[in-house]
């Protein structure tokens, strides 16, 4: 896909220091493992992705090179022309009221050690709108920190009104237990050499463990004990949540639902159809949902297919790894929230058939498939994501309907870079 030219260098000589930007055909490859261990260094081990059970570079290059919307790197150089920070950024087509629109996701933004806390950040702030990219429209993320999200919203960054929520289904409440102590141990003992972990196992950024470590030590005996008692007593109480919503599925249409390695023409029909119910969604083209879901360097997901006859009606793709597993996404035809429970349920079964702990979901607050989901025993632990909506080279006016609540949304994990 064409979107125009991208690319640019801008010197920043107080700090000794290049910023180069470039769509991400341009970037070297010989620089990918640079690159790829810059991420690993910034993150302490890496980001979640480097355990993927796939090559690392084989993910970043499916991140980063291949998107059907394709991508663009920023880089920030030292004098020495080694690559010290990194933003990768792909472009993803969002449907508004049915159009398509290009838009900006940040992914793996990340500054070595050596570089952090000397305010490169903010120095290089000024700079941001030059390496905007002229075709892309808006910029839409995610920030869960309430001081950021607070500074976006004054800088004219809009929420959705309908925002997303997460859901989880603890099917194993022990073992999500023991999963917690072992992370919590491994990070307390087993990785001294700066390979820390977050409580669930995902490794984290320098500046996230000081200040997790930082609150947890400075807060009050009670503070502690509350959040050793979250910590441990949360996956029993979500388990007896889950236990108390599930009901038996109602009268569920006869369909055939199978495993499917690949989206081809004959679903090209199915996709638009199952994607004009909404006012703002990803868009659902061939490209796209084989580039997420059945590339085999995106990690293991399981898509799975609903059939009436030889007609797809609708899919849902679920990832399962070390013991956690996600709906990435489900869809089906408009009014057809019967194929939607079907094909959520049938994500459950394959979650607890592999042995996970849980099972996650994201949908907006208003979805036609909420009550499906928690039919299905998933319970709504609220507004995680945090999405954020930057109007760049569209007038602001346009995205004013995404601040109705009543706004027909379709968010899920797949359009995030959480899985």
């Amino acid at each position: 896909m064409v979107v125009g030219t991208y690319g640019g260098s801008l010197a920043v000589a107080e700090l000794g220091l290049t910023r180069r930007w470039m769509e991400a055909e341009d970037l070297p490859r010989e620089r990918v493992p640079e690159i790829v261990e810059l991420i690993r260094v910034a993150y302490n081990g890496g980001p979640s992705w480097f355990g993927l059970g796939v090559p690392v570079e084989d993910h970043f290059t499916w991140k980063i090179f291949d998107p059907p919307g394709g991508g663009y790197v920023l880089l920030t150089l030292d004098e020495d022309d080694r690559i010290v920070g990194f933003t990768g950024a792909i472009r993803r087509i969002w449907l508004m009221h049915g159009e398509p629109h290009i838009t900006r996701d940040g992914v793996d933004v990340c500054l070595h050690p050596d570089w952090q806390g000397r305010g490169v950040a903010k120095a290089l702030e000024p700079y941001r709108g030059r390496d905007w990219h002229p075709a892309v429209e808006f910029n839409f993320g995610y920030e869960t920190h309430p001081t950021l999200r607070r500074r976006a919203f004054e800088r004219g960054i809009r929420g959705i009104a309908n925002e997303s929520h997460d859901f989880l289904l603890t099917l194993h409440p022990i073992r999500e237990v023991s999963s917690r102590l072992t992370s919590r141990l491994r990070a307390r003992f087993g990785n001294r050499g700066g390979d820390e972990t977050s409580d669930d196992g995902a490794p984290v950024s320098n500046t996230k463990i000081a200040i997790v470590s930082e609150r947890v030590r400075s807060g009050s005996k009670i503070g502690r004990a509350r959040h050793l008692v979250g910590q441990f007593g949360g996956p029993l109480w979500h388990y007896g949540r889950s236990m108390a919503r599930r009901r038996p599925a109602r009268d569920l249409p006869t369909v055939r639902i199978e495993s499917i390695e690949h989206f081809d023409e004959a679903h090209a029909g199915f996709l638009a159809a199952a994607s004009s119910q909404f006012d703002f969604i990803e868009e659902r083209s061939l490209a796209f949902v084989n580039w997420r879901f059945c590339d085999k360097r995106a990690g293991p997901f399981f898509v799975r297919a609903a059939f009436e006859g030889d007609d797809m009606v609708g899919y849902a793709a679920t990832r399962v790894l070390d013991g956690r597993a996600h709906l990435a996404d489900v869809l089906a035809l408009p009014g057809r929230t019967d194929i939607a429970e079907a094909l959520i349920r049938d994500s459950v079964g394959i979650a607890s058939r592999l042995g996970a702990a849980t099972l996650e979901a994201r949908l907006p607050r208003r979805h036609p498939y909420r009550s499906a989901l928690q039919r299905a025993g998933l319970v709504d632990i609220g507004h995680i994501a945090g999405e954020l909506i930057d109007p760049r080279n569209i007038d602001p006016a346009a995205l004013d309907f995404l601040q109705d609540e009543r706004t027909r949304v379709h968010l899920t994990f797949a359009d995030s870079d959480d899985i």
